[in-house]
């Protein structure tokens, strides 16, 4: 294998590993060596190196760092799923399936980049419940209290049960990473990301999430989507809305559950809400891979809400 290609796949693997989201891989790898400098390598707390084959082609790859310990090795032996707390054999048995599935370059980043999204926000959860605050949110409770409507900040779990397990699952890993390089980038980025990020009071990730995992009454699932439809309006609110609803996880899907909401009222927010997504620069292709049952619902309370609409203008014609 020829050197370029050799040092292609080594910063290919920093790219994956990092997810496009943490910085400071590329410090800890060596494109080109070769197993004489091994001993050296060990020294480095965490290190991706290529090497030149030696019978056939081969890329070493090593990773030590704790943040990345489990996540990037893959044993051989599966693990049961009970005791993979952190969910990590499972991960990485999705990742092979689609690779040999020949899912496509863009599947498997976006899938590495929601695992690196996910660990970056247990991680804040851990700081949060350890030590009562984390530099990984940037927010307080007075920008929370000036958005009317659902409230909540952070990752969601199912339930309490699963949150305990996956924390102490990643205990070792996240007190690992809390003091590398990359942690220290990652607050920087969040904080210059936070100064041009809009509806600073409002997380929406959070609202997505408690919408895709847990199982809400309707009068809780009521809240979250009239808080979608009120403040989600502008152009930068729309990307940020799509920022959180990736198409690679099913995009708008559990947005547009809303439109089969038992309140009429729920089903007309959600129908605007909807029409501004379509109308967005980017929206559109969130729009078009909407499933057809949900276009034709919102086809449906198009219809209804511009019948009502007309029959409320006849009323007030009729009274005048």
């Amino acid at each position: 294998m020829p050197s370029g290609e050799v040092a292609e796949a080594v910063l290919a693997a920093c790219a994956l590993a990092s997810g496009g989201i943490l910085r400071g891989f590329t410090r800890y790898a060596f494109p080109y060596t070769d197993l004489t400098k091994v001993d050296d390598l060990l020294k480095v707390p965490g290190f991706i190196a290529g090497r030149p084959p030696i019978t056939e082609g081969l890329v070493y790859f090593q990773q030590q760092n704790p943040t990345y310990a489990n996540l990037v090795h893959h044993s051989s032996s599966s693990n049961s799923s009970s005791s993979d707390l952190t969910g990590d054999a499972a991960f990485m048995a999705d990742i092979q399936r689609s690779i040999a599935t020949r899912a496509g370059e863009r599947v498997i980043r976006a899938k590495w980049r929601a695992w690196v999204l996910k660990f970056t926000r247990i991680a804040a959860a851990f700081e949060e419940s350890v030590y009562g605050a984390s530099a990984l949110y940037i927010g307080n409770e007075e920008e929370e209290a000036s958005i009317a409507g659902a409230h909540g900040h952070g990752y969601v779990w199912v339930d309490e049960a699963t949150k305990a397990k996956e924390l102490a699952g990643n205990v070792t890993r996240i007190e690992g990473w809390r003091n590398t390089r990359s942690y220290y980038s990652f607050i920087q980025d969040v904080a210059q990301l936070y100064t041009l990020r809009p509806l600073k009071g409002l997380d929406l990730a959070h609202l997505h999430d408690r919408l895709r995992t847990q199982r809400l009454t309707p009068a809780q699932s009521k809240d979250i989507y009239d808080t979608l439809a009120r403040y989600v309006r502008s152009y930068d609110d729309i990307c940020l809305l799509l920022s959180v609803a990736p198409e690679s996880t099913a995009g708008l899907f559990y947005v547009a559950l809303g439109l089969f909401h038992k309140d009429k009222g729920v089903r007309f927010k959600t129908a605007e809400l909807l029409e501004r997504v379509a109308d967005h620069e980017a929206g559109q292709h969130w729009w078009r891979a909407l499933s057809r049952f949900e276009k034709l619902a919102f086809g449906r309370i198009v219809k209804e809400r511009e019948a009502e609409g007309i029959k409320a203008r006849a009323e007030e014609e009729g009274e005048g």
